[in-house]
């Protein structure tokens, strides 16, 4: 009886997919759990808290955690890959400080660094302004691109991140003193699944991912990507990434939307939140709890304006206005007499116009202070 019920859930798990990007999102899932519970009893077991190993066991249990490693990023790569995939996605735009970004990537990595002797320099800018960008997607970036500069870079070489900007755009740079790339076959490792072994370093096997994540993110950002390299000298990757107005990424995000809601005859709303003062940050944080599922938030105007972007109709942006709403009334900060009272407005495509202006402009002719007064908000 078991195995029948087994079975009949099975074949409507199979139904119920309906496409390979799915089914990786699936897979992730399952898998993610079971492997950070190996790693963690790895970890233990090298810790020498459950005792002392001998040096046999200790490099076989190394071996398993390495592996552990691999199957993580693996999966977690193969993840990007369905994500990266979709052009219905929106991209959670935030304004990102890149320098600290890259501080915070590099640390974690200088562990695999220092275990082939590798110095890892940074070169950074702390002048930078924030940029909009997708703070996983930049995080993938820099991982892949650190990691494989690390993996083709011999015993007691140099990987350097630089990063530099403009008003008008961010280059981040990743350099090494590794083994470098044939020019025959520098041009294909963007492409999906190409690698090359290289067994003076140890970088033998491998599935091609990492390049083509960096490439789809970068594309994503609008940006670009390039490499030069030296056989035996190294290579450099430079990548280039646009700065954004916060009106070209609503813009961005309202059109992507507008494509989307035409394509599948669904609608989509947009809510619009007003906040001044001290109550901004605090309401901005509000905001960012109350999105769920595939719902985006954008911090816009320094955070004293808020837009969140949801695949629902009136009544579902009425929900969403509902929990602002009753976080605003809880909140400490929002509900002191002398603090500005936050107001939302709610916009539906198509019911309120077909175009990203006459959206915006819906939802701000229908603000309403919060929290009362929600129902004149749509």
């Amino acid at each position: 009886m078991r195995n029948a019920r087994d079975h009949r859930k099975t074949k409507a798990a199979r139904r119920s997919i309906t496409s390979p990007d799915e089914l990786i999102h699936i897979i992730f899932h399952e898998l993610r759990t079971p492997l950070s519970s190996i790693h963690g009893y790895v970890s233990l077991l090298l810790s020498g808290e459950l005792g002392p190993l001998p040096q046999q066991q200790r490099e076989t249990v190394e071996r398993l955690r390495e592996l552990t490693i691999y199957l993580t990023v693996l999966l977690t790569n193969l993840r990007q890959l369905a994500l990266l995939g979709d052009e219905a996605a929106l991209m959670s735009w935030e304004p990102v400080d890149v320098s600290q970004l890259v501080r915070s990537v590099c640390r974690d990595l200088d562990v695999e660094a220092k275990r082939k002797e590798i110095r890892l320099a940074l070169q950074l800018s702390d002048s930078l302004p924030p940029f909009w960008a997708e703070r996983n997607g930049l995080i993938q970036v820099l991982i892949n691109l650190v990691m494989n500069a690390i993996k083709f870079t011999p015993e007691r070489g140099t990987v350097t991140v630089a990063v530099r900007g403009s008003k008008s755009a961010v280059r981040l740079t990743v350099r090494d003193t590794g083994v470098g790339v044939d020019p025959d076959v520098l041009p294909k490792l963007f492409r999906e699944f190409h690698h090359q072994d290289r067994p003076e370093v140890g970088a033998v096997g491998g599935t091609g991912f990492g390049l083509v994540i960096v490439k789809r993110s970068v594309d994503r950002h609008r940006g670009s990507v390039s490499m030069r390299s030296r056989v035996g000298r190294g290579s450099t990757v430079e990548v280039i990434l646009p700065q954004h107005s916060d009106q070209q990424i609503v813009h961005m995000v309202l059109g992507q939307m507008i494509q989307w809601s035409r394509q599948q005859h669904e609608p989509f709303v947009v809510v619009l939140v007003k906040a001044d003062g001290m109550g901004a940050e605090r309401l901005g944080q509000i905001l960012k709890e109350s999105v769920r599922g595939d719902d985006r938030y954008f911090p816009i105007h320094n955070k004293s304006l808020g837009l969140i972007v949801a695949r629902t109709n009136l009544k579902g942006a009425l929900l969403i206005a509902e929990r602002i709403s009753q976080r605003v009334e809880r909140d400490p900060i929002l509900t002191r007499p002398q603090s500005f009272k936050p107001r939302l407005g709610i916009a539906a495509y198509p019911t309120h116009g077909k175009g990203v202006a006459q959206l915006l402009k819906a939802a701000r002719r229908h603000m309403a202070p919060l929290p009362t007064d929600l129902a004149a908000a749509g």
